[in-house]
């Protein structure tokens, strides 16, 4: 069935710098679906000078949400359980600078079985040329893949989590930025069961002085 979206300006939200002159405007808007449910917050960047860019990033995560949940169930909406299919998805600010901007989006579907899917996709921007930061971007050389892993690995010992199947990263990591530090984010089933949830490792930024961090971030 066709679904009926509506779009509502509802949130503006600024952290985290001295000046909030300084920093991107972050305003939400929320797509209602009504058969089946859908309710999907996107953010996106006002009044700055690479909004265009970045909103079109920003929009992928719910785009591709509502696509996978649409084909998920449009052959099975006869299905008795089908008026408890759900597409939930949100976001979160959690830095931005008059530099840097990190968001972490979070999608939950459900469209039968035992439980839901969950998906995740964080994004940093360097404000100052509109472009997605990379891990490889932050560091000075080409360690920082070496280093990870073996502060990972202590870590999962550390947790007593030796069930963990964990092989080591790559340059697709996904990771965050706070104003406290870097935080390295993996799925469910990504090395460890679903029971886990999302799992993530915290670095002060004190703790990476092979990490730009200084020169991206402030």
């Amino acid at each position: 069935k066709t679904l009926v979206f509506s779009l509502i300006i509802f949130l503006l939200s600024i952290l985290n710098v001295a000046s909030a002159n300084d920093k991107p405007l972050i305003v939400s808007y929320e797509i209602i679906g009504n058969t089946p449910q859908i309710s999907v917050n996107v953010p996106n960047l006002k009044n700055h000078k690479f909004q265009e860019i970045i909103n079109e990033q920003l929009e992928q995560h719910p785009k591709r949400s509502i696509s996978s949940y649409q084909k998920g169930v449009a052959n099975i909406m006869t299905d008795p359980v089908a008026k408890h299919f759900t597409l939930l998805s949100d976001y979160e600010v959690k830095i931005n600078t008059a530099k840097t901007l990190s968001i972490v989006q979070k999608s939950y579907m459900y469209t039968g079985g035992a439980h839901g899917q969950h998906f995740v996709t964080t994004q940093t921007f360097d404000l100052t040329n509109g472009q997605l930061i990379t891990l490889d971007k932050l560091f000075n050389n080409n360690t920082y893949i070496e280093q990870f892993n073996k502060m990972i690995a202590q870590e999962i010992a550390r947790r007593n989590k030796s069930f963990y199947w964990f092989k080591g990263i790559d340059a697709n990591q996904k990771f965050f930025l706070t104003p406290e530090g870097l935080f390295l984010l993996f799925e469910r089933y990504q090395i460890a069961p679903y029971s886990e949830g999302n799992i993530y490792f915290f670095f002060p930024y004190s703790d990476l002085k092979e990490l730009k961090i200084s020169s991206v971030v402030w």
